[in-house]
């Protein structure tokens, strides 16, 4: 199920040149459960023309800030692409509290990290799991994936 929110023109450049930005989710089932996607598009009026597309919901924030576009805002940094987080929650975590202090992330710099912290190895399923080792799947909890679904205008949860 797909969904393409339009949020009306932007003076993205700063230059009086208005761009229209678009904002398109996407909830798909697979076997462990719901995948979350949203993307973003600044383009020119006829969206011939993008000046920003794919991961840039947060520049669009910095233009649009609507109960609407705050919401998916939100979701999208807790959920897009659920099904590929390289850590556990609790790596995760961590790594994300050492970005805050202002670390730029690097693979061997996060692996000194969690080795550091005890966390490169985190239970996952009742076995260790080393960060980075593989793609995890990380449910979206039913009240936010309640959200999605009413957002995109599903009526009744299909997901949830």
């Amino acid at each position: 199920m797909k969904k393409t929110f339009n949020f009306g023109s932007v003076d993205y450049n700063k230059t009086g040149k208005h761009f229209y930005a678009t904002v398109e989710l996407e909830l798909i089932q697979s076997a462990q459960g719901p995948i979350f996607f949203a993307s973003g598009t600044i383009a020119n009026k006829r969206h011939k023309t993008a000046n920003n597309c794919g991961q840039c919901l947060e520049t669009i924030a910095e233009h649009i800030q609507t109960e609407e576009f705050m919401e998916i805002l939100d979701l999208w940094r807790k959920y897009h692409l659920n099904h590929f987080h390289a850590g556990t929650p609790k790596q995760e975590a961590a790594i994300d509290a050492w970005i805050a202090e202002g670390n730029k992330y690097d693979y061997n710099e996060v692996m000194k990290l969690l080795r550091s912290k005890g966390l490169d190895y985190d239970e996952r399923n009742g076995k260790p799991y080393l960060y980075g080792s593989r793609w995890l799947f990380l449910p979206i909890p039913n009240q936010d994936l309640l959200k999605i679904e009413k957002l995109m205008g599903i009526e009744r949860p299909v997901f949830a």
